[in-house]
């Protein structure tokens, strides 16, 4: 019994040796394949000419420390130019202020950004004072829009110093700003009317009918008419806007003494297609000189805002309204002796694209100015 377990523990005690053999060897082999020669040349790979580490080499035995971060790519889009539009179109940067004339004055911007990588921009426009309105895209790369100053507190307008902010941002998230800063100034070479005492004064009200030949509208890119009034959108999907002309010759004579009392417009027959009420909720007014033809070139934006009318006034087909800055801008009008005033109107929202026209019309002979004035 004694041999045979001397016999068997012989046999493990072999098959243990030859084991750790085998295993030994594979280390060997394993440390012999990274020879001095090998891991020389390795080391030379990631090195430069002078010795030190080449950090334009990849090694792939250290993850980088930004390792998991994304770029974010593409060109930022930048913001290249802004423009004021008064009587012509001239670079903001070149203007140092802008004076106020009266109270809710309009401003006309236009904003030209680019960006490198063709993406799509979005524009966002806030202003400290005031009000930001009319925003439109004229293309992928430029906007426009008008900023119209605050409200005058008890007639007097103070200086005050305000900035628009232009945020364009484009669909990798990327964006630039700019900041328009204005400083408003009281306008220094106008005098006030100074109205006579009212015993000396007479009283008189004129209504004057839009006249045919200066009168009429102007279908975006399309066509030019005068005549006949509309505004709304046509069945191409361009934006209508109406123009509105009325004589004030007859004022000449007395203008300077003229004061004038009381101002509205007077719609007395309003026509309408498709649904122009749904298209947009309001139609805007501005005082808007054209000069003495209609041209396919008014149709640019500016003006002075005077009044905004819900489009469903106008869809009970007659309107009246008047405001204190029509009246300002008549009087301003009557007291520099010109000979006619003029206006722009048209909706908030330029088309709905359905290709249906919806529009209001209505003839000049059915429009009219009331003033009530003093002399």
């Amino acid at each position: 019994m004694n041999k045979r377990n001397s016999l068997i523990f012989a046999i493990l005690l072999v098959f243990l040796m030859v084991f750790s053999l085998a295993v030994t060897c594979r280390f060997c082999s394993i440390a012999d394949f990274k020879t001095p020669d090998s891991d020389s040349t390795q080391e030379t790979e990631n090195k430069d000419n002078n010795g030190q580490p080449d950090l334009t080499q990849d090694n792939n035995n250290t993850e980088s420390s930004d390792a998991g971060q994304e770029d974010g790519g593409g060109t930022p889009p930048q913001i290249i130019k802004v423009f004021y539009l008064s009587d012509d179109m001239t670079e903001f940067l070149k203007r140092e202020a802008l004076p106020v004339l009266y109270a809710r004055e309009e401003h006309d911007f236009i904003i030209i950004a680019q960006d490198a990588d063709g993406d799509e921009m979005v524009f966002n426009i806030n202003a400290d004072h005031g009000e930001v309105a009319n925003i439109e895209r004229v293309d992928n790369e430029s906007v426009s829009f008008t900023w119209i100053s605050p409200d005058n507190v008890e007639g007097s307008i103070e200086p005050l110093s305000t900035n628009i902010e232009v945020t364009v941002r484009d669909t990798a998230g990327s964006e630039d700003l700019f900041n328009i800063s204005i400083a408003l100034l009281p306008a220094l070479d106008t005098e006030p009317v100074v109205p006579m005492a009212e015993d000396a004064r007479r009283r008189e009200s004129v209504s004057i009918a839009a006249g045919s030949s200066l009168s009429g509208y102007i279908i975006k890119d399309t066509e030019v008419r005068t005549g006949i009034i509309m505004v709304g959108d046509w069945t191409n999907n361009m934006q209508i806007k109406g123009y509105l002309t009325f004589d004030l010759s007859d004022f000449r004579s007395f203008s300077s003494n003229a004061v004038i009392n009381e101002v509205n417009i007077r719609f007395t027959h309003i026509n309408k297609s498709g649904s122009p009420e749904l298209l947009s909720n309001r139609i805007d007014f501005k005082a808007f000189d054209y000069g003495d033809s209609l041209d396919a070139g008014d149709f640019a934006v500016g003006g002075t805002h005077f009044i905004s009318i819900g489009t469903g006034v106008f869809a009970g087909g007659s309107a009246e309204f008047g405001s204190s800055t029509l009246l300002s801008q008549i009087q301003a009008a009557i007291s520099a002796g010109r000979e006619r005033f003029q206006v722009k109107m048209g909706l908030a929202s330029a088309t709905d694209t359905d290709g249906v026209s919806d529009l209001f019309q209505c003839h000049p002979e059915t429009v009219f100015l009331d003033i009530n004035y003093s002399y």
